[in-house]
């Protein structure tokens, strides 16, 4: 019943509006046709009455519409909107886990962390992994900084959650791990997977995108310095010998590494012959770039 005289008192409103539109606006006419007969009061009453109108449909209408209290809203979205997502997120991560099971080699993860502002005083950090193979999302953690000694903390203690959770819940092998320079990150992989059987076998690596950025920020440093402003005129080509470094140089081989990649000082001479014998010359589309 209650909705119900909402509705009619809606509609007879709307009505109502409706009328003294129509009485207004031939108000306007009638001024218009007969200026001489019609006072400048008139038209000034007609417009107070539109706006008299205008507002009292303006307020019904958003007592009808906010009828939704906060606290209500709060309480639908605890007991069924998380609920369904976190419920269609778990169902989702027990078949990636189940078809990662069929697969041989263990698993190839890549993880990096975010927080919710940048600097050193974050209140939340999240960190995520991806399989690297089936290109999906398998684990994600948010990190209070109050949890851990300092905002920085909150990528470490976000792998290490996605790590427990994937080695000692789903007890998934991890064969490889990429993520950014992060020390503590480095350390722990070092240290405290060995000690794992699900990830002893577990090889560490770089992302180059991040190795990368610190290279770029290096050279727009030294650029910056007096007589070292062409330095910077190298630092796509640079960047781009260094991506190209770690594509082409089979895994396993650090010396092949070291050596290509120190012979980007002499290929910014036009020198691609090297006094080295494992890696005497450059590669041929390389050399026959003009430096």
């Amino acid at each position: 019943m209650h909705v119900h005289s909402m509705k009619s008192k809606k509609v007879h409103l709307h009505q109502q509006f409706q009328y003294q539109r129509k009485v207004v606006l031939h108000l306007y006419s009638t001024l218009i046709r007969h200026q001489s007969k019609m006072t400048l009061t008139t038209s000034l009453r007609s417009c107070r009455l539109m706006r008299h109108y205008r507002k009292k449909r303006r307020r019904y209408v958003k007592k009808i519409v906010c009828r939704i209290s906060r606290n209500t809203y709060h309480r639908h979205q605890s007991s069924y909107i998380i609920p369904s997502i976190v419920n269609a997120w778990q169902t989702e991560q027990t078949s990636l886990v189940e078809r990662l099971k069929g697969m041989e080699g263990g698993i190839h993860l890549t993880g990096d962390g975010r927080c919710d502002s940048p600097g050193h005083s974050a209140k939340y950090g999240g960190y995520t992994v991806i399989e690297q193979r089936i290109n999906k999302v398998l684990d994600t953690q948010l990190v209070q900084s109050n949890e851990v000694t300092s905002s920085n903390a909150c990528d470490l203690e976000g792998l290490k959650r996605c790590l427990t959770l994937l080695t000692e819940t789903h007890e998934l092998d991890v064969a490889s791990m990429v993520t950014d320079r992060h020390k503590s990150i480095e350390k722990y992989l070092r240290e405290e997977t060995p000690h794992n059987p699900h990830t002893a076998e577990l090889k560490h690596h770089f992302d180059a995108w991040h190795i990368a950025k610190g290279l770029g920020k290096k050279i727009d440093a030294l650029s910056k310095k007096k007589g070292c402003e062409d330095v910077g005129l190298w630092k796509k080509s640079i960047i781009h010998h260094m991506y190209y470094v770690a594509g082409t140089v089979p895994e396993g081989q650090a010396d092949l590494l070291g050596e290509k990649w120190k012979s980007v000082a002499n290929h910014v001479q036009d020198i691609h012959e090297h006094d080295t014998e494992i890696y005497p010359m450059c590669d041929q589309d390389l050399s026959q770039l003009s430096c």
